[in-house]
């Protein structure tokens, strides 16, 4: 079964798309070509015994094919503690962003499980592995910005003063999600200045780049920077 996707991924490639994806994804050197669309539907034709099959072997050379493996877990029909073995299994396999992105908006379930996952997920902010704490702050982002948890998330932010880049980009981005429903929070974390300098001025550069921020408001982030 797995050759014959593998297969199917080199039917469906695309030159121009290989070069895309090399010219975004820094050190991509194993692109096919293969369309996340083109995946999805791989995926969704799959069984759900051939979905664990997949995920289950371990001669992936391919960039999509670690790809396809990110979006098959997030259809995988499983529990608490199944979910957490295959996120597990999974990370060490992240390398670049569109990886780790792709996973974390592929594991719907998670919003079964919120409640417990939480601590989980902050448990791998313990690590010194960068593409481990993007994919924290990207779940955070995805998952738990709500009334109940936007405390904390500031709270791990502002105290999180890992300034590497891809963990930059991530706590930004939740920053700037947040600030449409928490403006006065974020406003707050700003005036003070309490984050790192990156994150601080990353914040402001991604609140700025969204169509719903107003004129009046860019001026005034203007005004913030660091």
């Amino acid at each position: 079964m797995f050759e014959e996707v593998r297969k199917s991924l080199f039917l469906l490639k695309k030159d121009n798309l290989k070069v895309y994806n090399e010219k975004v994804i820094p050190d991509l050197n194993n692109s096919i070509g293969v369309s996340i669309s083109d995946l999805r539907k791989i995926a969704k034709r799959m069984t759900e015994s051939e979905r664990f099959c997949y995920v289950d072997e371990s001669n992936k050379l391919y960039y999509e094919e670690i790809l396809l493996e990110a979006i098959i877990i997030g259809k995988l029909d499983l529990n608490v503690d199944k979910l957490q073995y295959y996120i597990e299994q999974f990370l060490p396999k992240i390398n670049n962003w569109a990886i780790c992105d792709t996973f974390v908006c592929s594991l719907k379930s998670i919003g079964i499980y919120k409640l417990s996952l939480f601590d989980y997920f902050l448990d791998f902010l313990k690590t010194d592995k960068e593409y481990y704490k993007r994919f924290v702050y990207v779940v955070l982002m995805y998952y738990y910005l709500d009334d109940e948890y936007i405390d904390r998330i500031i709270d791990i932010v502002v105290n999180d003063k890992d300034n590497r880049y891809y963990v930059v980009m991530a706590k930004a981005w939740l920053l700037s999600k947040a600030f449409f429903d928490y403006r006065d929070k974020i406003l707050i974390v700003l005036k003070n200045k309490v984050l790192d300098k990156k994150t601080h001025n990353k914040t402001i550069q991604k609140i700025k780049e969204s169509l719903k921020v107003s004129e009046s408001d860019k001026s005034m982030l203007n005004m913030l920077k660091v």
